[in-house]
């Protein structure tokens, strides 16, 4: 089941498939099959960060959220701290905007 894509600065779309705890790069023009990263928990949204060197989960399934290399899509950690293990988490914002940083 697709999650919500995202596209990075190639143009690659990047989705999670959270039936099957995977995260799928499609190359344009999108018709050749992705590349495929296994992801720890079952992810709605993974946004990248500002330099796009890595990739935001919302584990929906552990609670937490699972920091991944990118691209690559090498697990690096999750963050747990102040999450509930209930807690359905579903989105990240790994970057605050720009007003936040005087831009």
């Amino acid at each position: 089941m697709p999650g919500v894509p995202v596209f990075d600065a190639a143009d690659n779309l990047i989705i999670s498939d959270w039936g099957n705890r995977t995260l799928d790069v499609f190359a344009p023009p999108y018709t050749s099959a992705p590349t495929t990263s296994h992801l720890m928990g079952e992810a709605i949204w993974c946004p990248l960060d500002r330099p796009q060197q890595h990739i935001y989960c919302g584990d929906a399934g552990h609670g937490s959220i699972d920091v991944y290399a990118y691209p690559g899509g090498a697990y690096l950690y999750s963050y747990t701290a102040d999450l509930s293990a209930s807690a359905l988490v579903t989105g990240v914002a790994p970057d605050p905007p720009a007003s936040y940083w005087g831009r």
